[in-house]
């Protein structure tokens, strides 16, 4: 399976995640009642890592550092610039993808004081 997407129980996933969330759990919290719900990730693995829940948080814009946050107390974005997690979640990509293009020179970004979890930087959209 290449995306976490592709699983025939993402909706019901997306929704609990939501639910979750909304309780204030962190994502060791809601890695761990998953797994007592038996829900698990693709591959046969026992469980959801912390890293995949929030990603997959932030891909559905769950968790409440967004970028209206990042508005308030960050330089505002240029015309093609996007947040780290905000163009993953877009582009329906791992945030730790995006990571490696900047890090090889694929995407360009700036660091910012007031780092974003899950994203460094603001990089320019992959061409």
């Amino acid at each position: 399976m290449a995306r976490i997407s592709q699983l025939s129980y993402y909706p019901q996933l997306v929704d609990r995640l939501r639910e979750l969330a909304g309780q204030g759990l962190t994502a060791h919290a809601i890695a761990d009642q998953l797994a007592a719900e038996n829900i698990r990730p693709p591959r046969q693995h026992e469980r959801f890592h912390d890293g995949e829940i929030l990603q997959l948080l932030d891909r559905h814009g769950l968790r409440p550092d967004t970028a209206a946050s990042h508005q308030r107390t960050a330089r505002p974005l240029g015309p093609g610039q996007w947040w780290l997690a905000d163009l993953a979640r877009e582009l329906e990509m791992p945030v730790a993808t995006l990571t490696g293009w900047l890090n090889r020179g694929w995407a360009t970004g700036r660091q910012e004081a007031h780092r974003r979890s899950g994203g460094s930087s603001p990089p320019t959209p992959p061409r």
